[in-house]
């Protein structure tokens, strides 16, 4: 059994069945009462829910998101994503990385090699330059470039 923290009023519990075979998750209140069980996917090492979603993946090892009802905000599926943070999350798929919001909208297109979660309204992007050689970025969240280095 484990017991994760308490994040926007609800915390993630695993359990196994009797023979340990099978391992259970579900989201708790605080009073303890089962508020989400978790279907169809395995949480992620990012399981707290964060702008009222959490980062789950699936049996075929795909990342998505669920929001408070235990729904997916959309039926799209990544190779990788990262927890949101700052109203957005970095979702990569075919190599291409790009950044979605709390509807699973594309608000920023997966165009560059590797995106970093944002903090206080910035993150940082990598783009591919011409000879090949990785330039990282400074974005602000509509996706304008405010500096390379």
């Amino acid at each position: 059994t484990y017991a994760d923290i308490f994040s926007e009023g609800l915390a993630l519990i695993s359990y196994s069945d009797m023979a340990g075979d099978v391992i259970y998750y579900k989201y708790i209140d605080k009073t303890g009462n089962m508020i989400i069980a978790v279907k169809g996917g395995t949480p992620s090492v990012y399981a707290n829910f964060s702008d009222g979603v959490a980062l789950m993946i699936d049996a075929e090892s795909k990342y998505f998101f669920i929001n408070k009802t235990g729904s997916p905000i959309s039926a799209d599926r990544y190779e990788f994503a990262e927890q949101f943070s700052d109203g957005l999350a970095s979702v990569c798929n075919e190599g291409k990385c790009g950044y979605i919001d709390n509807t699973g909208k594309v608000v920023i297109p997966l165009n560059y090699v590797a995106a970093s979660p944002f903090f206080n309204g910035f993150a940082t992007v990598t783009i591919l330059s011409e000879a090949g050689n990785e330039i990282s970025q400074i974005i602000d969240k509509t996706g304008k470039v405010l500096g390379s280095y």
